[in-house]
C-alpha cells in the first residue's frame, strides 16, 4: 500500500551464502558487475574482527572486510561480506518497485561473479519512524493496542514504552521474525520506531526473488496490522 508520505526510513535485504560462497577473494570477480549497473562509489570498510584457529591451536584475530558499491546520488548501496550481499535503500523512500530493481540487479552481479553462488536464505528488514506531539500522544493513537501485537495493557499509556517480539530459530526451525516497537516519551515530540525483520529459506520452488516477495508482502500485513488510522491518515497522509 503506497502513502503519500512515507515514514519509511531504511530498508535492507540480505542474501546469505552457502559457507565458503562468497569469499574475500571474490569480491572483486562481483564489483565490476555491480559498477556496470551503475553501483560505481567503492569503498572498503572494516567488517569487525573474526578469531580463527590455526594449526598451533591458538585463536588469532583476523579482520573482516567489507565493500561498499554506491549508485550515483548515494541512496542505493549493495555490500559484500563474507557469504553475505546486502542491498540497502538510504534517504527518502523510492518505492518498492525501485527496491526490488536494485535487488534483482546485485543478484544478478552476484551471479555474474561468482556463478557457483549458492544462495541459502534472503531477509528483509524495515524500519519506520515518526513523531507525534506529546500533547496528543496515548499509546492507542500510535500503535493498535489490542491488535496482533500489542497488548491491551498499553492501553491509555502516555509513558515510553518497547514491545520485543520474535518467533523461530533460523538454522533449526527454516526461520526468523522479529518485530520491535519503541516510543519515547521523554521528549516533545514523542518518537515512534517500528522494525520489522523476516528472514526465510530460498527452495527450488522459491528462488530469492520469490521470497523476497513473499517477506515484502508479511512485512507490510505486519506493519499494517501495527499502525492506527492516525498515522495512516494524518501521519501519512492517507493512500495515494
Amino acid at each position: 500500500m503506497a502513502y503519500r508520505t512515507p515514514i519509511i526510513i531504511e530498508t535492507y535485504a540480505e542474501l546469505h551464502l552457502a559457507p565458503g560462497g562468497l569469499t574475500q577473494a571474490d569480491f572483486f570477480e562481483v564489483v565490476p558487475h555491480l559498477k556496470s549497473r551503475g553501483f560505481a562509489g567503492v569503498e572498503l570498510a572494516s567488517g569487525g574482527l573474526q578469531l580463527e584457529v590455526k594449526s598451533a591451536g591458538f585463536p588469532v584475530p583476523r579482520e573482516r572486510q567489507r565493500v561498499r558499491c554506491w549508485n550515483a546520488d548515494r541512496t542505493a548501496l549493495v555490500q559484500l561480506a563474507e557469504d553475505l550481499l546486502v542491498v540497502n535503500l538510504t534517504g527518502k523512500y523510492p518505492g518498492w518497485t525501485q527496491f526490488r530493481s536494485n535487488f534483482k540487479q546485485a543478484e544478478e552481479a552476484l551471479r555474474s561473479g561468482v556463478k557457483s553462488a549458492e544462495i541459502r536464505s534472503v531477509a528483509l528488514h524495515t524500519l519506520d519512524q515518526f513523531r507525534i506531539g506529546r500533547g496528543v500522544y496515548v499509546a492507542e493513537r500510535c500503535v493498535n493496542v489490542g491488535g496482533g501485537f500489542v497488548p491491551e495493557w498499553y492501553r491509555g499509556s502516555r509513558l515510553s514504552f518497547d514491545v520485543h517480539l520474535g518467533r523461530g530459530a533460523m538454522l533449526a526451525e527454516g526461520q526468523n521474525e522479529q518485530i520491535e516497537i519503541g516510543v519515547d516519551a521523554t521528549s516533545d515530540p514523542v518518537g515512534v520506531r517500528i522494525k520489522v525483520g523476516l528472514h526465510r529459506p530460498v527452495s527450488q520452488d522459491r528462488g530469492a526473488d520469490a521470497i523476497l516477495e513473499k517477506l515484502h508482502d508479511d512485512s507490510t500485513a505486519i506493519f499494517e496490522d501495527l499502525i492506527t488510522d492516525y498515522v495512516r491518515n494524518d501521519i501519512m497522509g492517507g493512500v495515494i
